[in-house]
């Protein structure tokens, strides 16, 4: 898929335009576009384009998504030699 930064300001404005919609029916969902979700996306969008790579990765499930966080707090057992 051959995406631009324009592509990526179009899935942007179209969820602001979304969360406008929703502010006189549904407030916290709103609030939660507004204030957590498009801040977020924004952010990573203007990293990905930032770091050169091209807008096409913006859409790219494969590259975006998040499988977790893999944490050892100090708790971990340490493995024998294997």
């Amino acid at each position: 898929m051959t995406s631009t930064p324009a592509d990526i300001d179009g899935v942007l404005t179209a969820l602001r335009q979304q969360a406008m919609a929703l502010d006189t029916v549904d407030r916290p969902a709103a609030a939660h576009l507004h204030e957590q979700f498009l801040p977020q996306v924004s952010i990573y969008a203007r990293a990905l384009l930032r770091a050169g790579y091209p807008a096409s990765v913006f859409f790219s499930r494969d590259f975006t998504n998040d499988t977790g966080q893999i944490v050892n707090q100090g708790r971990a057992e340490p493995c024998s030699g294997a």
